[in-house]
């Protein structure tokens, strides 16, 4: 599953001001996910049992806890987070933000105890509804869900476009219509604060500009890094290449985007 907040919930709104064309700006288009190219695998996520009972689970670096009783925890991100736990090997959750659903997840444990699937299903704000099937397989721990599982395959069943749009003469505009959300960003490191419905307070994004076909974006949470990636346009100017790594750990990933217009 991917790991980088930014990549759902960034929006763009068109600048009023200035703004380049597609042909002096590499990066202006619009560009569709490609999930067959891409490579998402290699991720992590732990299960602990405390002592007291509880359960804490850690994902890109970030934990928190919660018991499987069917009541709300606080999770990543200010969302809230319910589990429960229909057997041994079947555990469910549900991820809210401002009451509102944001994705349920099916955690599916095989008999031999080696292998874990994972099916998150959704409605994103624009109403598309989305659903991802991810295998783990068993790093550490011997039965049920306690212990550490890495992905080694990721289906996504309806791929996201990006679209970008050129933000005065040194910046751009992100966007993922889908989630109705917005950043405007110049290439100079500033800041900028993105929003929409689905974006927690405390996000920031920022970007510099490497080359000509390249940039950095930075992601922070109340200061702190979340995650960091690069976006390089290929020479001919069909390709868009994401890559990048949560804060903190060795788990980087690859998204390919293929040019739509």
């Amino acid at each position: 599953m991917k790991k980088s907040f930014w990549i759902s919930v960034v929006l763009c709104v068109v600048a009023a001001g200035a703004e380049l064309s597609a042909a002096e700006n590499p990066f202006v288009g619009t560009w569709k996910l490609n999930p067959a190219k891409s490579k998402f695998t290699g991720s992590t996520i732990t299960f602990d049992q405390l002592p007291s009972g509880e359960w804490k689970t850690t994902v890109a670096g970030m934990s928190y806890t919660f018991r499987t009783d069917g009541k709300e925890y606080q999770a990543l991100f200010d969302r809230k987070v319910t589990w429960n736990q229909a057997n041994d090997r079947t555990y469910g959750s549900t991820v809210t933000f401002g009451g509102k659903t944001l994705v349920t997840e099916r955690y599916e444990i095989a008999p031999d105890n080696k292998t874990m699937t994972v099916t998150a299903e959704g409605t994103t704000p624009s109403g598309e509804k989305f659903k991802e099937v991810s295998s783990y397989s068993r790093e550490s721990g011997s039965t049920g869900l306690a212990g550490k599982w890495r992905s080694d395959k990721v289906q996504i069943s309806s791929p996201m476009a990006l679209e970008i749009k050129a933000h005065g003469s040194n910046g751009i505009s992100l966007a993922i219509p889908q989630y109705k959300a917005s950043v405007d960003l110049s290439f100079d490191g500033a800041e900028s604060k993105p929003v929409g419905p689905t974006i927690p307070p405390g996000m920031a994004f920022s970007a510099k500009k490497l080359d000509e076909h390249s940039f950095e974006f930075v992601e922070k949470h109340n200061g702190k890094p979340v995650a960091s990636m690069t976006f390089k346009v290929s020479a001919d100017g069909k390709t868009l290449t994401e890559a990048g790594k949560p804060a903190g750990v060795d788990e980087p990933y690859t998204a390919i985007y293929d040019r739509e217009k």
